[in-house]
């Protein structure tokens, strides 16, 4: 069972904002909103307060579903346990918490039944409250992500992880597609089989989902030229504890920003 107090949102961005406290003045984030989803913000920062364009930028997300909190906590432990190699490393910009009602309520979809990670392609679903802030800031989201995005999912009806990748000018999976499943390998069994998805199936291999362009931000990220992108599945089975699918994600984290094969975008 999940101890009570991980899905309140006001514990969540308490610890949030300590872990931010620890990394200092030298390596202090910018922390804004987004705007209002109900009564809570959607809160977007960035690491550092001066970009180095020197450096690949990744974009990190968690928290698109309610009822996926450990994506959110990694991030949060990640932060908590991050050294100067994982700080320095890129420009990290991270929506640690994008469905927040859901996330209060341990459920997938917001308080007004909607899917914060659908409605961005062009199958007539209209994006959600959360969608339409990401949206009007899609530009700025871009640039975040022009090296790489991740996203930190969790599958409340397994017991096995797996990973989905997008890697468009790759037609077989990558050292960055296979990294992140190995690191999912270490936590947990890996899911090979087909997968119900967006009202069809998709057939994971290895425990790895690639190339499946859908109505997802992540697609919408791929579609606008970010040039590589991962949803990553922890196994959320209640029977699964929630301390490792932390650990989980915190090390998925760790190998997304190391990926040797993560070469500059051409956004800017």
């Amino acid at each position: 069972m999940l101890p009570a107090n991980v899905h309140s949102p006001a514990f969540f961005h308490k610890r949030l904002r300590r872990a931010l406290k620890r990394l200092g003045a030298s390596r202090a984030y910018d922390i804004s909103s987004f705007g209002k989803i109900g009564a809570f913000d959607l809160y977007y920062f960035c690491k550092p307060e001066k970009i180095d364009p020197d450096k690949k930028n990744i974009l990190i997300a968690g928290g698109f579903h309610g009822d996926e909190p450990a994506g959110s906590w990694g991030i949060v432990r990640f932060l908590e346990t991050a050294n100067d190699a994982d700080l320095n490393g890129a420009n990290l910009c991270f929506l640690p918490l994008v469905n927040p009602t859901g996330f209060a309520s341990n459920r997938r979809e917001n308080d007004w039944h909607e899917d914060p990670n659908q409605g961005f392609g062009t199958d007539g679903k209209t994006p959600s409250h959360e969608g339409l802030l990401l949206l009007a800031h899609l530009d700025e989201l871009l640039k975040a992500a022009s090296d790489g995005f991740l996203s930190l999912h969790e599958d409340p009806e397994v017991q096995k992880g797996y990973v989905w990748t997008n890697e468009p000018a790759e037609k077989a999976p990558t050292a960055f597609t296979t990294g992140l499943r190995d690191v999912v390998s270490r936590h947990f069994e890996i899911f090979s089989g087909d997968m119900p998805h967006r009202g069809g199936s998709f057939e994971i291999k290895d425990g790895i989902g690639f190339n499946c362009v859908d109505n997802s931000f992540e697609s919408l990220l791929i579609k606008n030229g970010v040039p590589r992108a991962a949803a990553t599945e922890s196994p959320a089975d209640s029977a699964v504890p929630v301390k490792e699918r932390i650990r989980c994600n915190k090390d998925l984290i760790r190998a997304f920003i190391a990926t040797p094969s993560m070469n500059r975008g051409k956004i800017c």
